[in-house]
Parts: structure tokens; C-alpha cells; sequence
């Protein structure tokens, strides 16, 4: 079996300090270490130890135990307790080879425990390791740090994407709020305005009836004096000693033929009001001409309904609806839905029952 030679590996640079009170011990260190390719620093005591550590951090320390006025245990609690050299690994080394002396170590913060007298094969094999797997820790801390900054950044993007999204969805609500409200509005208008115009339209068709009705009993009212006096000329008539018998009979004729013209106008004035109360029939509303779907089609179009709501409404495909509106275009002379909607509103969406049974006879 070959032996271990940590001479061939390929070399590691790695600042190490050395700590311990025994000078011969410091050397042989120092030129063992010194010949794999690392740069020694040697300290006799804790407290230059500390000094050196702090000024300027190793990437190793071996540290020995039994020192005078400051042992290592004291050395390491204390290279743990400052932020710039809590991370550096320690490997103490020691003549003391007892189980609690080893505990003692590793709970004061070591990674490592040599003994002495040591040799230079395992001396340099574990600061080789240690050095190697404290700046695998080092790296690894510093991807950590870098994911975590990434993931921050991230969040703030995503936290910030949110935002945008989440005000534009209530941008979005209350546009949609505001089109509701004025879709209301535009309704209630023109309910309003098809309620002043059929007022306007009733009020007329009342006017105009109260009108025909003055006029006919009006002109009945003279016809009927006309013919009062015509049957008093009638009567006097004989009376009238001045007069002759042709004269007389040449007038008798012609009160008879009056008679009869006043009749005739009386029967007239009759039939011409006798359906006064009926409205007359609008020959020149062009809704006359629409079916009963393409009137319901028309109406849901009016009330703002779009194509899909006016498919569902009325149980019908959307294509369908287009061919309606398409029909409904054509009919009423329009270009869009909006020039629709003004036609429907001019003529009030209303034909009644009975013109439209005449348009269909018809």
C-alpha cells in the first residue's frame, strides 16, 4: 500500500498561526508547515495571539493548551467571541491526551484535536482538511448570502409586481363600477325620456281630440240652427201673400234640396269623428316593419345589453343575434348600434298589438 504523502498534493496556500509557549515546538512547526506552501505566523503566547488574530485573521490556528497566564481553552473562547475570528477553525494540540481534556477542547470552539509529540504526515493532513472545509464553509456562507440577496430582490419585484397588479384590478373594479353606474344612468335618461315623449304624444292626441270634439259640436250646432231656420222659412212661407205659387213652389224646392245637404253634413261630421278616441295608425314608423324577436333583440340592445348577454337572455346562439342586428341595420336605414338605439328611442320601441296584427295581415 503506497504511503500518504502530503507533499504530493497539489499545494494549498493558507495563512496558519501558530501558537505555543515552547519555542522548539514553534519551529519545527513553522518549517513543516513553511515546505507544504503555507505562510506561518508564529505567537509564544495567548495574548499576542489574540493581537496577531484580530490585526489580521488566519485561515487556521494551531493552538496549544498548556501555556503560562493564558491557557489555550481561554484563547479560543475568547477568538470566538469577536466577529472578525468567530469563523476561523482551531486545531489544538496538546501532550495532555485525556477524554476531558479533548471535551474540553471542543466545547471551548476547536474543530480538532493533535497530540503531542505529533507527526508531520497528520499535522499537515488535518490543516490541509480543515483549511479546505473552512473555505468550502466560507463559500458556501457566501452563495447563502447571495441566494438571500437575490431572493430579496426578487420578493421586492414580485412584492412590487403585486402592487402594480393589485392596483390595477381595483383601477379595473372601478372603471367597471363607473360603467355600471353610467349604463344606470343612461337608462333611467331614457326611460325618462320615453315617459316625456309618449306624455308629449298623449297630451297632443288629447288636444287634438278635445279639438274635433269642439269642432263637431260646433259645426252640429250651426247645422242644426241652419236647419231650424230652414223648417221656420217653411212654415211662413205660406204666409207670405206677395209671394206666387211658382215662386212659392221654386222655394220649397230649394229649402228641400238644402234640407237634404245639411242632412248629409250631419251624417258626415259623424262618421268623420266616429273613432276620435282611436290614435291613427303611424304608416311612417319604420318599427312597424321589424319582427317580434327582432324587436326583443332590439330592445336588450337599447338597454346596453351586449351580444353574449342578449344570446343568453333569449336562448339564442350569438350568431343569431349578429344576424338580428345585422337584419335590424338594414331595416332601419343605420350604420351602427348607436344610431339604432336613437331610432328605437325617436319611436318610443312600442307597436301595439293590433298594428302589428295589420302589418302582418297585410
Amino acid at each position: 500500500m503506497p504511503q500518504y504523502n502530503a507533499t504530493s498534493l497539489p499545494p494549498l496556500t493558507a495563512n496558519i498561526l501558530i501558537v505555543d509557549d515552547v519555542y522548539e515546538n514553534l519551529r519545527a512547526l513553522n518549517d513543516m508547515l513553511t515546505r507544504a506552501g503555507y505562510t506561518v505566523r508564529p505567537a509564544n503566547d495567548g495574548a499576542t495571539a489574540l493581537v496577531s488574530a484580530q490585526a489580521k485573521p488566519p485561515d487556521l490556528v494551531l493552538l496549544d493548551i498548556v501555556m503560562p497566564g493564558m491557557d489555550g481553552f481561554e484563547v479560543c473562547r475568547r477568538l470566538k467571541a469577536q466577529a472578525c475570528t468567530r469563523d476561523i477553525p482551531v486545531i489544538f494540540l496538546s501532550a495532555l491526551d485525556e477524554a476531558r481534556e479533548k471535551v474540553r477542547a471542543f466545547a471551548a470552539g476547536g474543530v480538532d484535536y493533535i497530540p503531542k509529540p505529533f507527526h508531520a504526515v497528520e499535522v499537515l493532513a488535518r490543516v490541509r482538511n480543515h483549511v479546505i472545509l473552512h473555505r468550502l464553509q466560507q463559500e458556501l456562507r457566501d452563495t447563502n448570502t447571495f441566494l438571500e440577496t437575490q431572493v430579496q430582490a426578487r420578493t421586492a419585484d414580485l412584492s412590487a409586481a403585486n402592487a402594480r397588479l393589485r392596483g390595477e384590478i381595483a383601477q379595473r373594479q372601478q372603471h367597471q363600477r363607473d360603467k355600471d353606474r353610467l349604463l344606470r344612468v343612461v337608462r333611467q335618461q331614457g326611460e325618462q325620456l320615453r315617459d316625456l315623449t309618449t306624455w308629449l304624444l298623449e297630451s297632443q292626441d288629447e288636444e287634438r281630440q278635445n279639438l274635433l270634439h269642439a269642432l263637431r259640436r260646433r259645426v252640429t250646432g250651426r247645422l242644426q240652427l241652419l236647419d231650424s231656420n230652414l223648417a221656420l222659412i217653411q212654415e211662413l212661407l205660406p204666409l207670405c201673400i206677395d209671394v206666387s205659387s211658382f215662386q212659392k213652389q221654386t222655394i220649397y224646392s230649394y229649402i228641400e234640396v238644402s234640407q237634404r245637404l245639411v242632412a248629409q253634413l250631419g251624417d258626415e261630421m259623424v262618421a268623420m269623428t266616429l273613432n276620435l278616441d282611436q290614435p291613427p295608425l303611424d304608416t311612417d314608423n319604420p318599427l312597424i316593419q321589424l319582427s317580434g324577436r327582432e324587436r326583443e333583440v332590439l330592445q336588450l340592445l337599447v338597454d346596453g345589453k351586449s351580444v353574449a348577454d342578449v344570446a343568453d337572455l333569449l336562448y339564442i346562439s350569438a350568431s343569431t343575434v349578429y344576424t338580428h342586428r345585422r337584419s335590424l341595420l338594414d331595416k332601419l336605414s343605420c350604420e351602427t348600434v348607436s344610431d339604432l338605439v336613437r331610432v328605437a328611442m325617436h319611436y318610443q320601441l312600442t307597436v301595439s298589438d293590433d298594428e302589428q296584427d295589420d302589418r302582418e295581415i297585410g
